[in-house]
């Protein structure tokens, strides 16, 4: 297929890239579109990745749509395991590299008249110590998923040891526990979700999973991981030492920003965009991780989706910017469900009601207005109420 510079390319074959596209369908049917992934272009639910254990589902499971099939349904090109090698913002125009069976290609231009970074973020990885660091694994896509379901099993009585005690770090406890997996969690913090939440409700959060068997290493971190007769030996920094058949690091996230930067667009943390998701460079948008916006990034689900929505119209000529409505956050834990919606800046004070079985974590502006709440439990069933208040306080 012949590409002219009146193209719309997306980086990115995630929820972000293939949201996007999905929507710029809907309001353009025939608009020239083309898109470019590392990996092999399947579309799949990030957010099932840490429930796919619990489920009994393999990666091909996972997945919602081969390459081919996404192909059709947007009737655009997909260039699956091809690298953006660089960015010439100014010309608009990519370089990329296509990896076809351990052979990488010549490099091949495309140009493109709007671009949408999809490009996401990368698990951290822990420094640490031992000839068994370079096997800590993370999951992050697909791919990764079949990698860490390949590695563990339920005949191996050793743990699974979990580096951080996030969200990401609860729900695979949540999920490798309840598949029935023998889980240790390591965490830097005091509780669970900690700073993020109140320590009362990660406290609680820390109770149902134990009740699944999860143990938990507070205040401390991972030193050193080595080999062991098929598993490893992990030391962490209190002395303790564990016997595991896997390390999963789930410590965050950090942006892909570099081939932004290399081209020269402003980047901090993120892309820096303005509201209508326009980075520095003309016709260039940016969204979901990636993209930061007055200084924030938003890593979930509905505010992806109100930005691909407000993008997609955006790049058919109608400028839009993005507006968000009050977006729930979910925690994925069955054993104590969890919804929060939480204020920009970290909330320094909480009035919290409740038990373990069921706790309401609200907080306030200065002014009296509630500007955020943290719900677990049977307390879940108030989130429709308060949603309602935070929308009504703008």
């Amino acid at each position: 297929m012949q590409h002219s510079n009146t193209d719309i390319v997306v980086i990115g074959t995630g929820l972000a890239g293939y949201t996007v596209a999905r929507e710029l369908r809907k309001l353009s049917p025939d608009a020239a579109l083309t898109l470019i992934t590392r990996d092999d272009g399947s579309s799949y639910s990030k957010p099932q990745l840490s429930t796919g254990f619990a489920q009994r589902k393999s990666a091909d499971q996972l997945a919602l749509a081969s390459v081919e099939q996404m192909r059709d349904q947007l009737r655009a090109t997909i260039f699956n395991h091809t690298t953006v090698q660089s960015l010439n913002a100014q010309a608009q125009i990519l370089t990329l590299s296509k990896t076809d069976n351990g052979a990488t290609s010549d490099p091949l231009t495309l140009p493109f008249a709007q671009l949408v970074l999809a490009v996401g973020a990368h698990q951290m990885r822990p420094s640490l110590q031992g000839d068994g660091a370079s096997a800590v694994m993370t999951v992050n896509d697909l791919h990764d998923y079949r990698d860490l379901r390949n590695k563990v099993s339920l005949s191996n009585s050793a743990p699974i040891i979990l580096l951080g005690a996030g969200l990401i770090g609860c729900e695979f406890a949540n999920d490798l526990a309840g598949a029935g997996f023998n889980v240790h969690v390591v965490t830097l913090g005091e509780t669970a979700l900690a700073p993020l939440l109140p320590s009362a409700f990660g406290h609680s959060l820390q109770t149902a999973l134990s009740k699944l068997g999860v143990q938990w290493h507070c205040n401390t971190s991972i030193q050193s991981v080595v080999r062991q007769a098929g598993n490893y030996s992990v030391t962490l920094m209190d002395g303790t030492s564990l016997p595991a058949q896997a390390v999963l690091s789930a410590t965050g996230l950090r942006p892909n920003i570099e081939l932004a930067h290399a081209a020269g667009l402003n980047t901090q943390r993120s892309v820096i965009v303005d509201d209508f998701m326009r980075a520095s460079a003309a016709n260039i948008y940016a969204i979901g991780d990636c993209a930061e916006r007055e200084g924030v990034v938003l890593p979930y689900v509905l505010p992806l989706m109100n930005q691909a929505r407000a993008v997609a119209k955006s790049l058919v000529g109608t400028p839009t910017r993005v507006v968000y409505p009050v977006m729930p956050v979910v925690v994925k834990t069955p054993v104590l469900p969890i919804t929060f919606v939480l204020p920009h800046e970290r909330p320094e004070h909480w009035e919290i009601h409740g038990d373990e079985q069921g706790m309401k974590c609200l907080t306030y502006a200065d002014d009296g207005k509630l500007i955020g709440f943290a719900l677990s439990g049977s307390a879940n069933s108030e989130k429709t109420a308060l949603v309602k208040q935070l929308s009504v306080n703008g």
